[in-house]
């Protein structure tokens, strides 16, 4: 961990950087005496000094240290700055245990100072949580993650959907109440009310957001349709929907997809409708986000991959192999094959899952075809690791007999193993074997 204070430098400034890195442990762990009822420049700067070295764990027993010490307004700050902490250590942790004891050290902090409970210290705890989650459902979708890693995190986003409805129910009311209170209002405090009620709408948008997604992915990983109702009625306060109803695609108007939640939401709802069966639906709606005439970055190309997933469950190859060959510059049927761009690599890992976990289907050969065409984008990407895996997932036999992806696979799997064999034996590496 403190490594890196010495890289800053190669001199003697580095050293003593170091040193004063050791310094702040001691102050830490001993608890630094001109640590009062207020903040003090010796406690600031130590607090500036470990953020911009990244030691947030360390920052974060700095400012407990100091919660316990503060009342009333600092303790509030403090309390504030502790929360972001604790939130970028949620989204820095690399395994469940160390995410879950950063989660319980965040709700004691809720209860140790309930004067700083607010729905943005709420939210931004949660949102942390969330970010976790979501990637291990990201790779989820490419067979990726584990199943230890896909049932923790299924269990949080199932927790997370609660908790991000009760924030945005906390914002409504908020909302609700700053409205009322801006009717009769005097025309000077006007300013000071509609800055909290923007505040306050954007807190509830962004629950919505994040209940919608975190309901989508429960939806999309076990299949159920009650998750995906109950996102799209999380979507809908994105998506102009009438008070509490799911999202309805007719009264989305085109310019709000200019605005990255807006954008994600229309995906999120396209997801939801395909896990509810409504395919066409569910095209529609991915169809409106790629048409928009401005579009955040990077929400084509998660319509697109969308758009791979929705059509697999419907089980419409035709169209996939259509789509696919528009995307790469090719023939559907594997004309001007030499001139195709490859997929990008998710996509493409995508595809093969796709493929090869398609339900038993009249177009078998069509099915076998996209997965040919995605293992070979890889190799053309350079990604053997991925068709390596895919093959020790799938089994290699699934590979095609005759192809020279599966020939290129079934050799590398006959190398390694033979490789093993090798180092088994306990001899040089590099030496010849008489067995």
């Amino acid at each position: 961990m403190f490594r890196r204070a010495s890289e800053i430098r190669g001199d003697g400034a580095g050293l003593v950087r170091a040193a004063a890195c050791a310094m702040c442990v001691v102050m830490v762990c001993a608890g630094f005496p001109a640590l009062g009822a207020s903040p003090s420049p010796e406690s600031e700067a130590i607090e500036q000094y470990l953020e911009e070295l990244e030691l947030h764990a360390l920052l974060a027993s700095f400012l407990e240290r100091r919660l316990e010490k503060s009342s009333g307004a600092e303790k509030i700050g403090v309390a504030e700055d502790l929360a972001r902490v604790y939130a970028r250590l949620l989204e820095e942790a690399s395994t469940a245990p160390e995410q879950r004891a950063w989660e319980e050290k965040a709700r004691d902090l809720l209860v140790a100072a309930p004067e700083a409970d607010s729905t943005e210290l709420r939210l931004g705890l949660a949102r942390a949580s969330y970010t976790r989650a979501e990637e291990v459902a990201e790779k989820w979708r490419l067979r990726m993650a584990s199943r230890d890693e896909v049932e923790e995190a299924l269990a949080r986003l199932k927790d997370l959907v609660d908790r991000f409805d009760e924030v945005a129910d906390q914002a409504h009311r908020r909302v609700r109440g700053l409205e009322r209170q801006e009717e009769t209002a005097p025309e000077s405090s006007l300013e000071l009310l509609g800055i909290a009620l923007g505040e306050a709408r954007r807190h509830r948008s962004l629950a919505h957001y994040l209940a919608g997604w975190a309901a989508c992915y429960v939806a999309e990983i076990e299949g159920d349709t009650g998750a995906a109702d109950r996102a799209l009625t999380h979507l809908g306060w994105l998506l102009n929907a009438k008070f509490e109803t799911r999202a309805d695609l007719e009264r989305l108007p085109d310019q709000m997809l200019r605005y990255p939640h807006v954008a994600r939401a229309a995906v999120a709802a396209g997801v939801c409708q395909s896990i509810r069966r409504r395919d066409d639906e569910a095209l529609e709606w991915l169809a409106r986000v790629e048409e928009a005439t401005e579009l955040p970055e990077g929400v084509l190309a998660q319509a697109h991959s969308r758009r791979l997933s929705v059509l697999a469950r419907a089980e419409r190859w035709r169209e996939m192999a259509q789509e696919v060959a528009t995307r790469r510059g090719s023939g559907a049927a594997g004309e001007d094959e030499g001139r195709a761009t490859p997929l990008p690599v998710t996509d493409a890992r995508l595809l093969a899952v796709l493929a090869f976990e398609a339900a038993p289907t009249g177009e078998v050969d069509l099915v076998e075809y996209m997965r040919d065409v995605a293992l070979g984008d890889l190799v053309a990407r350079g990604e053997l690791g991925h068709v390596l895996d895919l093959a020790s997932r799938y089994g290699a036999e699934r590979f095609g007999e005759d192809g020279f992806v599966s020939q290129q696979v079934r050799g590398l799997m006959l190398y390694n193993a033979a490789r093993d064999a090798h180092r088994a034996l306990g001899v040089d590496e590099n030496e010849p074997v008489e067995d």
